[in-house]
């Protein structure tokens, strides 16, 4: 994800203003994306590294926490779902 910070300070800050949202949004997506195969893949090392880095930006974010809990019924068993919302709870006390 150090490519995206490149990317914005090269790229998406000489955008005009009218383009920021969807930078935004583009940002949100490849995040929820990052999550999503790393799940599907096994590496639970990167999703801790996930949360280790982006858990205060997450923190109280309407568009995250709706997500969360879709995310979390529609791709884990009940068994997987409890691990995955100790980590959550772990990451937004």
């Amino acid at each position: 994800m150090g490519f995206w910070s490149y990317l914005d300070m090269r790229f998406f800050c000489r955008l005009e203003v009218r383009f920021s949202k969807s930078v935004k949004k583009f940002e949100l997506c490849l995040l929820r994306y990052y999550l999503v195969h790393a799940i599907q893949h096994g590496k639970k090392d990167k999703v801790f590294e996930f949360f280790d880095i982006y858990s205060q930006e997450l923190v109280g974010n309407p568009d995250w926490l709706s997500w969360f809990c879709k995310f979390s019924s529609f791709f884990f068993s009940v068994k997987e779902s409890t691990k995955f919302l100790f980590l959550f709870f772990f990451f937004f006390p």
